[in-house]
């Protein structure tokens, strides 16, 4: 069998602590028939002994690691996202770089089976255009960095959702190059520590030119796959699926085959909340949802069940 690595960058408070002890349990309850699959997440700021020991019961069989907290005062949250790249397992045929709010709901196997037989990245592209630092400039916010890279970019993907009314009228700024929402990246485990070393130049050089913008992660690895000409593969959003009005209007068919749920927007619920104790999980579970937030509450009642999974120990 081979392996992945699912790689999380967390702050050890009970938010974080409480999403990653759910991710564990999604990924337990997928079928697991060619690949073997582990869970690590990565941690760099200060942390509260009784917080961890909390949560520790809820995290056995992963693999929790501390990094030196000046990467944190140095690198801010980039400090936990790096470790994910430059610390891959010596037994890891693919890795998956996951947020903390995603939640595995599907079949991954043939997605990994194709990553790693091709030696690619792979990921789902992002939701819309970055904001540009200069909104008088071209409608297209790449102009902004191309500059960075040795050749001219390829904009032969579009963003994931149609534009919104206040985006530019123009069909040439909704092109873009493979640039992924980074709330999901797979890759070989290879492919990951060729990239590495390159994403996080250009990450510097996009904060720089961007004034520290929140989307250089982003944007730098994007730049890196172009500036590289690594394999990639495009993924559906069922990969990667937000749990966003936009998406299920736009992707109703993917919506009812999603392989990892991406609880990132917070109108309806506090995605830092939601496992966090007995009390709010018991909210979660009766509140009156829709589209795919309904279905994350039943994904999450399904795997996890309806009374809260995490008592303390």
């Amino acid at each position: 069998m081979n392996t992945v690595y699912f790689m999380i960058p967390a702050s050890p408070n009970d938010g974080f602590l409480s999403q990653i002890a759910a991710f564990r349990r999604s990924v337990d309850s997928a079928l697991w028939r060619r690949w073997r699959p582990r869970v690590t997440a990565f941690f760099a700021e200060e942390f509260d002994p009784a917080v961890l020991a909390r949560w520790y019961p809820h995290l056995q069989d992963m693999d929790l690691v501390f990094r030196d907290r000046r990467l944190f005062t140095e690198h801010r949250y980039f400090a936990q996202g790096d470790s994910r790249m430059s610390m891959v397992p010596a037994d890891a045929d693919a890795l998956v770089l996951v947020d903390a709010d995603t939640f595995v709901a599907g079949d991954l196997e043939d997605m990994l089976d194709e990553v790693y037989a091709k030696d690619a990245l792979a990921g789902v592209q992002a939701h819309y255009p970055f904001p540009r630092k200069d909104r008088s400039a071209s409608a297209d916010p790449w102009a902004e960095v191309e500059g960075l890279v040795s050749e001219p970019l390829r904009r032969d993907h579009r963003y994931l959702f149609p534009p919104r009314p206040s985006d530019p009228d123009d069909p040439e700024a909704w092109k873009c190059p493979f640039y992924i929402n980074f709330g999901v990246l797979a890759g070989s485990a290879l492919a990951i520590r060729r990239i590495f070393p390159l994403y996080r130049r250009y990450r510097q050089l996009v904060s720089e030119r961007l004034d520290g913008s929140f989307f250089a992660a982003q944007i730098g690895f994007a730049l890196a796959v172009a500036e590289s000409g690594a394999r990639t593969i495009s993924l559906p959003i069922a990969y990667n699926y937000p749990n966003d009005p936009v998406a299920d209007a736009t992707y109703p068919d993917q919506m009812r085959d999603i392989r990892i749920l991406h609880y990132l927007r917070k109108t309806t619920f506090d995605r830092q909340k939601v496992f966090a104790n007995a009390e709010t999980y018991r909210g979660f579970m009766e509140m009156e949802l829709s589209g795919s937030n309904a279905l994350f509450r039943d994904m999450v009642a399904e795997r996890l069940g309806r009374d809260y999974p995490f008592p303390a120990a």
